[in-house]
């Protein structure tokens, strides 16, 4: 299937942690703590939760794409990169309409505070720092729909990352070919990791009939997915 007209512009958001949904309630759970009550542990998030707003700089950015092919069961072909998404996630984008990439950052300040406490031996700290802010870039991601309100009358997908569903993480390099100059900042190692470590990037459809399916954990066996743990 070959959709095709211009491509629109790269929007760059930046955030304050304000912007964000976040409840701790939530993120105490994600820690496997259930309904045990653990106070020092709340009282731990509650004190990083009130820190974090000056240690981190938000930032989103997408871009959506009227010209893609899509190859059944294999990928989709954007400009000249292919992506070789496999048949979970290329099924779910086949009634799209248009194609998006989008890339997000909680910033290097995260990184220099987590330096911070590993450096002092604060161990427990450095836990919950990681899941703390597990949680708020993928709160951070989520505001991606949010500014897709005021660019597009059309229904969004899931988005999905690579590394997800067999997609190979490599394909990081060619989904960053696809949000040139870099406006969130973001650098891949050489194994396709993303320095700021907090950091999400993925693809998306949009079009009239496409569905908004939840993410399918027993599809997937990538085991450092955040989805996993607040699932």
């Amino acid at each position: 299937m070959c959709i095709e007209s211009s491509v629109a512009e790269i929007i760059h958001k930046a955030y304050k942690f304000s912007d964000l949904t976040i409840y701790s309630d939530s993120i105490y759970k994600s820690l496997g703590y259930g309904d045990i009550e653990n106070p020092m542990v709340m009282e731990m998030i509650h004190l990083f939760l009130e820190e974090i707003d000056t240690r981190i700089s938000p930032n989103l950015c997408f871009r959506i794409f009227d010209q893609v092919k899509i190859k059944k069961g294999e990928g989709i072909q954007v400009e000249d990169q292919f992506l070789s998404t496999g048949k979970l996630i290329t099924g779910h984008l086949k009634k799209m309409r248009q194609f998006g990439v989008y890339a997000c950052t909680l910033g290097e300040g995260y990184s220099k505070w987590m330096q911070e406490l590993n450096n002092s031996g604060d161990v427990l700290g450095s836990y919950l720092l990681s899941e703390i802010a597990s949680n708020v870039v993928e709160s951070l991601s989520l505001k991606l729909f949010d500014e897709l309100r005021f660019v597009t009358d059309l229904i969004a997908t899931n988005k999905y990352s690579p590394g997800y569903c067999d997609w190979n993480v490599k394909d990081q390099e060619k989904l960053f070919k696809l949000i040139p100059n870099n406006p969130c900042n973001i650098t891949l190692t050489e194994s396709c990791m993303m320095y700021p470590v907090k950091s999400i990037s993925g693809i998306f459809g949009l079009g009239e009939s496409v569905r908004f399916k939840a993410h399918d954990c027993s599809a997937c066996n990538y085991d450092g997915c955040v989805y996993s743990k607040i699932n």
